[in-house]
């Protein structure tokens, strides 16, 4: 399933693995929220560290 399908299907969640969350993946999502519309057309950073 990808990203984008998982947020429009999105669900409170109370209970989480103790699986560490591959780096690759915190990037692609971060990558996919920065491109998402924002509240009062402000901009969301371009980069992040």
């Amino acid at each position: 399933m990808e990203f984008g399908d998982v947020v429009r299907r999105r669900r409170m969640v109370r209970h989480f693995a103790d699986q560490p969350v591959p780096r690759e993946a915190v990037d692609r999502m971060l990558e996919l929220v920065l491109a998402a519309p924002s509240a009062g057309f402000t901009q969301a950073r371009s980069s992040w560290s």
